[in-house]
């Protein structure tokens, strides 16, 4: 018999009064017992949570008190320690009414989502195979049961979290789960009340359980200590860490346990040293893997943390004085086996100093002035304006979605007018040499509520807010918040030392107060929160913001950017002789409220007067430019677009211009991004993407809203007459742009052929017709004056010659089909401009008797291939008729992506012999894979592989003559040896391969 019953079975015996607290455990020991054997139907793949469990933390809690202590508890202490015991998970038992419940419940669905980003590949896998929205869907032929298994691992971790409340919704309501337990009014409702607050906080935080009552009057004569007995019952809980928790035979029946699980087990196996007693506690593991290293570390933090706060808190706690302590905690350790942990047993790792990280934001330029702080609190402002207009009608919402409607954006814009954001910008006081300028932000959003006030403490923290979570669910991408990167308002603390915030949700009638203030010497900002009524509260739902910016009355020094229209004025017609103070500060402020507001989904109003937003939404026009605005709900992108002759595209990010930009031939305009968190999308700063699959990811974005945008732009223009112009560079658009023209969702349309190049009067018509088109390619055209390109025609427009400084790429595409011969290459080195090389083309309709004009222009590709600065270590060549045993095939070019591509238009292409290291060292290493690889891809099947050595061989020896005459690399580059090389292909291909190759001569 456990210790703890046994002393409540001998005050039972010894007083008679308290025999219906010892029959009233005598029954529910067994009844919960077999109750809790129903917890493996949702958690098959947990430790075991049932009596065993239930009997281990009476031991362990026994181990704490000790013999004589336990002889001091009350009859009521020991009865509410056993009944917890075994009751504390008993919420663990989840109905199947329940989990339909769940399932059809909105928030499940936000749950779902979270959990595709679980550390567990199981429970993540799981997530998407449920989740009606995801491509995932089973497969084979036993699906059934992936699904089933896939079921039991998101309800259990739904329930899990859940479970502690469940417990003492159960025990007050035992019905509900119909736990027959036969209950008499001998025993007060209240202490059943009790028993539910303290089986619920063993999965509470410890400053909830330091709530619970310290004392109550027990049964018959005798107290109860409820805060005592919780606290007994988080501990034992924490001790239960001996292996055995896990059933093996379950696990197998289960399909076998996921990696948490596994983790969790090897937890429980990898206990070394273990003491528990009244004194001290104990605990030493060495974990093989490192994911049982993670969860046990945790584990024994959650232990330390325990027993410190217990420790601190005794006074508190102990049932009686002269109770005793607490036992000490000694050392609890955890190693990982072949790892170095830290002293105390904790796995070394990172941490941040805030101060630090202040002044390297600070430092690093990210918020240039006091002005920067303005757009992060309007674009919070926008987001809780976001988020209470999907509240209002998120069926309205869903069904523009739904549609993929072009015109949800614009109805948006039209919705959130109702919804205006104001700004005011006015002098406080003058403080000495110093203006005080007083800047207000008030929203009409959705507010904060008590529940958002931890998440505005930590830097980050709002994405984790459940609330803000939930509210978001099934919200469209393009709809969402922004989410920058949680710094919004703790932006302004680089600049001013308080700010006052006060809000109403507007789900609430109260409005909250917080005051957050930076006082001199310390690191973090002091937060005070209060409620607030009378003139004081708010009238409507929404948020104000109000914080003091400092500025000498005549600053210093200042800087300007373009976009700061009204500082400009205010300092050019600032007279140093007259006026005693120059406004800079609330200038700027007032430009960048002007400039957030002209891009904004939201309506801004400054000072009482709305910013102007763009005549085309969200759009920054370009001089004497009419762009034409799209949206593409798909890809979430506002697309303002125009055809012409500049092309190009700047990226906004939520109406916020970045300085990205990205080159289209032909096409302009604004492309907004209304999809994606910034955090995933854009550098802290906001002006860049966030490395290459975030660009990548913007590009595919672009590509998409053009194909959805261009056919309603040619609709738009193709008959008006006063378009005509922008109407033939958008057809000439799609026909340089291959993805656009190979989708085929735009008739092609020749009137680009009337466009005349370079303001000539020779035609792109002119120039594809033409049977050749010379082209010489000069860098330093422009640098003799010319500025533009020279276009002249002969033979009856047959023959088209272009001088040029460089062959823009959309001409290449606009001959694509032609045959392409690299006439001559001319070094030059005149003294005005950087050596260079002057090229001359052929563009011919007939196909040419060789790639090169002559063997000299052959000689000047090797020594470009030989450039060691041209970054990769194999590189192609043009391979002219000499060396066409080497050629290869069109499949095969396709593979040398990883490779330099000398004069990479020209074609067919060979593989240059000699690998080109960035110290310059030349060497011929892998050439007998070369030969067999570019026999195995060989453009001709009549070649045979010793056609391909002697070619390679040939090739090698004019590169060695380049090499000795100076004129690529130098002899202390040099890695190889022709005369091994011989020898070499001797031995494998015979005399022949050294016989006399064409190339050679």
């Amino acid at each position: 018999m456990l210790e703890l019953e046994k002393a409540l079975h001998q005050r039972c015996e010894a007083d008679s009064q308290y025999a219906t607290l010892g029959a009233q455990w005598t029954f529910d020991k067994q009844l919960i017992g077999q109750a809790l054997q129903s917890v493996p139907l949702v958690f098959p793949h947990y430790s075991l949570h049932n009596a065993s469990h239930a009997d281990t933390i009476l031991r362990q809690i026994a181990r704490v008190l000790g013999t004589r202590r336990i002889e001091r508890l009350s009859p009521t202490d020991l009865w509410l320690l056993l009944e917890s015991a075994y009751y504390h998970d008993i919420g663990m038992i989840v109905p199947g009414e329940t989990m339909r419940a769940w399932w059809l419940h909105e928030k499940f669905g936000t749950f779902l989502d979270g959990l595709k980003n679980h550390t567990d590949d199981d429970i993540r896998c799981a997530a998407e195979l449920l989740d009606k929205n995801s491509d995932v869907r089973p497969q084979g032929e036993t699906w059934p049961f992936d699904v089933q298994r896939a079921l039991v691992l998101v309800m259990a971790e739904y329930a899990r979290p859940r479970h502690p409340g469940e417990s003492r919704k159960y025990i007050n309501a035992p019905s509900l789960i119909d736990l027959r337990s036969p209950r008499t009014q001998l025993v007060p409702r209240r202490f059943w009340s009790l028993l539910g607050r303290i089986c619920e906080n063993h999965g509470l935080g410890f400053s909830e359980t330091m709530k619970l009552p310290a004392r109550e009057s027990g049964f018959a004569m005798d107290e109860a200590h409820p805060r005592f007995v919780a606290c007994m019952l988080r501990l034992g809980d924490l001790l239960d860490l001996d292996d055995g928790r896990f059933c093996p035979v379950l696990a197998r029946t289960f399909g076998g346990l996921p990696p948490s699980s596994k983790a969790h087990k090897e937890k429980h196996h990898s206990i070394e040293e273990f003491l528990v007693d009244a004194s001290e506690i104990r605990v030493v593991a060495e974990c093989k893997i490192r994911e049982a290293f993670d969860v046990t570390e945790q584990w024994f933090t959650w232990l330390r943390n325990e027993l410190r706060d217990q420790s601190v808190h005794w006074a508190e706690i102990s049932p009686e004085k002269n109770f005793g302590a607490v036992p000490s905690a000694g050392i609890i350790a955890v190693r990982l086996r072949g790892h170095l942990t830290s002293p105390d047993g904790r796995r070394p790792r990172f941490e941040v100093d805030k101060a630090a990280m202040l002044d390297f934001v600070r430092g690093a330029g990210l918020y240039s002035d006091e002005t920067a702080c303005i757009a992060e609190l309007l674009q919070n402002a926008v987001d809780a304006t976001l988020l209470r207009v999907w509240a209002t009608n998120r069926s309205k919402w869903q069904r523009l979605h739904r549609l993929k409607d072009d015109q949800a954006l614009e109805v948006l814009r039209g919705h959130l007018e109702k919804y205006p954001i104001d700004v005011h910008v006015r002098k406080s006081k003058r403080v000495g040499e110093e203006n005080h300028w007083s800047v207000v932000i008030r929203d009409r959003g959705a507010g904060i509520s008590r529940d958002d006030i931890p998440y505005l403490q930590c830097v980050g923290s709002s994405r984790k807010n459940p609330r803000r979570i939930e509210r978001m669910y099934d919200m469209p991408e393009w709809m969402k918040p922004a989410g920058y990167f949680g710094i919004g308002l703790q932006s302004v603390f680089l600049f001013a030392d308080r700010v006052v915030l006060r809000s109403r949700a507007d789900d609430s009638m109260e409005t909250i107060e917080i005051k957050l203030e930076q006082r001199s010497g310390s690191h973090d900002p002091q937060i005070l929160v209060r409620v607030v009524g009378g003139k004081q509260a708010l009238a409507s739902p929404g948020t104000r913001v109000r914080f003091v910016l400092r500025e000498l009355k005549v600053p210093k020094r200042y800087s300007l950017s373009d976009s700061d229209q009204e500082t400009k004025r205010v300092a050019r017609d600032f007279d140093a002789l007259l006026d005693d103070e120059l406004p800079i500060l609330p200038s700027k402020v007032r430009d960048a409220t002007r400039e957030f507001g002209v891009n904004s989904l939201a309506h801004v109003r400054l000072d009482g007067c709305p910013v102007e937003q763009n005549a085309t939404p969200a759009m920054r026009k370009r001089s004497n430019d009419r762009n034409e605005v799209f949206f593409d709900a798909g890809s979430g992108i506002e697309l303002g677009l125009r055809a012409g002759n500049v092309g190009g595209f700047d990226f906004l990010y939520r109406g916020r211009r970045t300085q990205e930009h990205l080159d289209r031939w032909f096409l302009c305009g604004d492309v907004v991004l209304h999809d994606g968190n910034a955090s995933q999308v854009l550098t802290i700063n906001r002006e860049k993407f966030r490395g290459k699959e975030a660009r990548a990811a913007a590009e595919v974005g672009l590509n998409r809203a053009l194909l959805s945008a261009l056919p309603r732009y040619y609709e738009r223009i193709r008959n008006d007459p006063g378009r005509a112009e922008e109407c033939r560079y958008l057809a000439l658009a799609i026909e340089v742009h291959g993805s656009i023209r190979d989708a085929g969702t735009i008739p092609r349309d020749e009137c680009w052929r009337a466009i005349k190049y370079e303001s000539s009067e020779v035609t792109l018509g002119d120039i594809v017709d033409s049977d050749r088109v010379r082209i010489v390619a000069d860098p330093a055209w422009h640098e003799l004056g010319l500025k533009s390109d020279s276009v002249s025609m002969l033979d009856d427009r047959k023959i088209v010659t272009i001088e040029c400084s460089s062959v823009e790429n959309w001409l290449w595409e606009l001959l694509r089909g032609r045959n392409v011969v690299l006439q001559s290459v001319q070094r030059i080195n005149d003294g005005r401009y950087a050596r260079h090389c002057k090229l001359e083309w052929l563009v011919l309709r007939e196909r040419p008797e060789d790639i090169v004009g002559d063997a000299s222009v052959f000689i000047e590709i090797i020594v470009d291939a030989l450039d060691r600065y041209r970054g990769r270590i194999r590189r192609t060549v043009p391979c002219p008729r000499m060396f066409r045993s080497m050629a290869l095939a069109a499949g095969a070019e396709r593979g040398l992506g990883y490779f330099d591509n000398v004069y990479g238009l020209l074609s067919p292409r060979a593989v240059f012999p000699f690998r080109v290291e960035s110290d310059g060292k030349l060497s011929l290493e892998g050439v007998d894979e070369l030969i067999r690889w570019t026999h195995e891809h060989r453009l001709e099947k009549e070649t045979t592989e010793i056609d391909v050595a002697r070619a390679v061989l040939a090739l090698v020896q004019i590169t060695d003559r380049v090499i000795g005459e100076g004129r690529g690399g130098s002899d202390d580059c040099v890695d190889y040896s022709v005369d091994d090389l011989r020898r070499r292909l001797r031995r494998r291909y015979g005399a022949d391969v050294l016989s006399k190759h064409s190339g050679a001569q």
